[in-house]
């Protein structure tokens, strides 16, 4: 799924600090209350190794792909084999979207997985346009990164990795899950700092920021946090190790170098200490995913 910010490119770097968690407990639930395209937590649910996990996502139509996913694989795979993209298709889609007009779930899922696809940089609702602008000059340039066939593998594929980890999918506040009930391991990749208004519908303010942070404050739980490297967050954090993370290729618009934070809840830094480089984390979570 094209999705802004979405952690593809750094599931090796991310999921090795993980993996260093997980290697030493292995029945703690896995918690991510900003789940998005899912692109790393499928890959941790991947380890067999979860007793449980809960993905969360504030935004109505990604928590829908999930569920749907989770419960309705092949309902949604019709519909997706059903789906042709065009230019009308996504301005209906876009417009329903910000109406909150669509209520089936099937369809919620699909319309939030088909804009995603053939919306210019992924960016979903918030793009002004479709692949190929409004005239389509290039002859099917909307259709290019829609693959059905594909997308109905992965939607059977994710539901088979989300049911051996004995998933629950929900769309609440982020805040109901840092603070829920038992012992869990939390990795969180909320909406940009700086860039968030830009991406998403359902980014954050100035006080959500904040909010998280005091969440994460308070939490005996242990977590992970990755976000863009900004002098605001590196403020809020101040008190926490923080790792830099490789650069990434981040193009809307123009391209640009964007870097990103993993930073670590107190506790954490003493259990990769018993790695001499933190970069090994990285190598380890490459050995795991490339099993």
């Amino acid at each position: 799924m094209r999705y802004p910010g979405a952690k593809g490119k750094l599931i090796h770097e991310i999921g090795g600090f993980i993996f260093a968690y997980y290697r030493l407990n292995a029945e703690i639930p896995y918690r991510e209350p900003f789940f998005g395209s899912g692109a790393l937590g499928l890959h941790i649910m991947k380890w067999r190794v979860l007793s449980s996990a809960w993905v969360n996502d504030a935004d109505p139509g990604i928590a829908a792909i999930w569920q749907t996913i989770l419960d309705q694989p092949e309902q949604l795979c019709d519909a997706i084999l059903g789906f042709t993209p065009s230019t009308d298709a996504f301005y209906s889609i876009k417009s329903r979207l910000l109406a909150g007009m669509i209520a089936d779930p099937v369809q919620l899922a699909l319309s939030k997985l088909a804009i995603h696809q053939i919306s210019f940089s992924g960016l979903g609702v918030m793009a002004g346009g479709p692949l190929g602008g409004r005239t389509q000059r290039v002859e099917g340039a909307i259709a290019s990164r829609w693959n059905a066939e594909r997308l109905c593998g992965e939607v059977r594929r994710a539901q088979r990795v989300m049911q051996q980890s004995n998933a629950v999918v929900t769309s609440l506040d982020f805040q109901a899950v840092i603070d829920g009930p038992g012992r869990a391991f939390l990795y969180l990749d909320p909406p940009y700092y700086q860039k968030g208004p830009e991406l998403y519908q359902h980014a954050f303010t100035e006080s959500d920021h904040l909010r998280l942070a005091d969440c994460l404050r308070r939490t005996t739980n242990p977590w992970l946090l990755s976000y863009d490297d900004t002098p605001g967050i590196r403020e809020m954090y101040e008190s926490c190790e923080m790792v830099e993370l490789t650069d990434l290729n981040y193009s809307i618009n123009t391209a640009r170098r964007m870097g990103e934070l993993l930073i670590l809840s107190p506790g954490l830094p003493n259990l990769f200490d018993q790695v001499s480089d933190k970069r090994h984390c990285a190598s380890m979570g490459r050995d795991i995913f490339d099993e």
